[in-house]
């Protein structure tokens, strides 16, 4: 493989990382505001990750259910973890490169 074919497919893994980790972050953002609103039995309830809702729980009898209200703002915040896993590749491969040339 040439080089230009392996910095994208570092690129693409990196991208790839940094999704799955904002999905997982969301994931158990929202999994313990669940668990908090049975615990309280609010009528409502909006999970906030970062200040942004990225969920609205509304009791509907005895189970909550999830209004779809912010699938934008969980994208945007998948986005910025996509952002932060490849400015961490890109300062990680720097440093290492140059730890390798001394």
């Amino acid at each position: 493989m040439g080089p230009t074919i392996k910095s994208g497919l570092k690129m693409i893994l990196t991208l790839l990382v940094g999704l799955l980790a904002g999905m997982a972050a969301l994931s158990i953002k929202i999994w313990f505001g669940i668990q908090a609103a049975y615990k309280a039995q609010l009528a409502q309830s909006t999970i906030s990750f970062f200040g942004l809702p990225i969920y609205r729980l509304i009791k509907l009898g005895s189970s909550y259910h999830e209004t779809g209200d912010y699938g934008t703002n969980r994208g945007w915040i998948c986005f910025g973890f996509m952002l932060l896993a490849v400015f961490l590749q890109y300062i990680l491969g720097n440093w290492w490169r140059n730890r390798r040339l001394k």
